[in-house]
């Protein structure tokens, strides 16, 4: 209407309809997988499917276990494909190296440059069913719990800022698990590691090689946010 900022917007509304059934998904993203160089069957493809948008995604089989390194097709909520995503790649074997026990990896999980990406297929065997919560290291959490209680009643006071508080973790379980790292020149590893767990559903996944094996980015101190 000429104006600045708008005004009135138009309610988005989900088109289920329009979303390829999960046989077409199969299908499609076998065909661009294998046409840019990833080699899957069907069962081999993992596929999410919602009113919003679909996708379907598969991982470079490392060393017969699915890596961090994926391929991905994302459907809009027109039924349309929306993004493609992959890599031009291969592994390169480099040989056996010795590694640290899983107690010796938990004093690892201070560190930022210790820590690896798993792959997603990993990561569903650790989603909470019915509930509970999951926290990632490297910021990726699911909280499916409400954070609104019914019961708290609003107020006008200003909230104080919350003040820094020590927590104890205790890492009562460990995974063997493959990761991707990083080295200091920005090179990619697939290396062994442990996915650690806390007792407050903490999950850390870390590598497991001894040092100086990869040479680690300098490290970064991080300081806290002061008003």
């Amino acid at each position: 209407d000429g104006s600045k900022y708008c005004q009135n917007y138009l309610e988005q509304k989900p088109t289920p309809e329009l979303m390829p059934s999960n046989s077409q998904m199969l299908k499609v993203a076998k065909q661009i997988f294998s046409a840019t160089g990833l080699s899957v069957s069907e069962s081999e493809i993992e596929t999410s499917i919602s009113d919003w948008g679909s996708s379907a995604y598969a991982s470079l089989k490392v060393g017969g276990q699915n890596s961090p390194i994926e391929w991905s097709v994302n459907w809009g909520t027109n039924g349309e494909i929306g993004s493609v995503s992959g890599h031009s790649v291969k592994a390169v074997d480099r040989g056996a190296f010795a590694t640290i026990s899983a107690k010796a990896a938990v004093s690892r999980i201070s560190d930022w440059r210790y820590s690896g990406q798993l792959a997603q297929s990993i990561w569903a065997k650790y989603q909470p069913v019915g509930g509970g919560r999951v926290i990632a290291y490297d910021g990726m959490a699911v909280e499916p719990e409400s954070s609104t209680d019914p019961a708290v009643e609003s107020s006008d006071e200003p909230t104080p800022a919350p003040s820094p508080s020590e927590i104890t973790v205790t890492i009562n379980k460990a995974d063997e698990a493959q990761v991707m790292i990083w080295d200091k020149q920005g090179g990619a590893w697939i290396v062994p590691g442990y996915i650690l767990i806390g007792n407050e559903g903490w999950i850390t996944p870390v590598f497991s090689l001894e040092d100086g094996i990869v040479e680690l980015p300098e490290p970064v101190e991080i300081s806290p946010m002061v008003k």
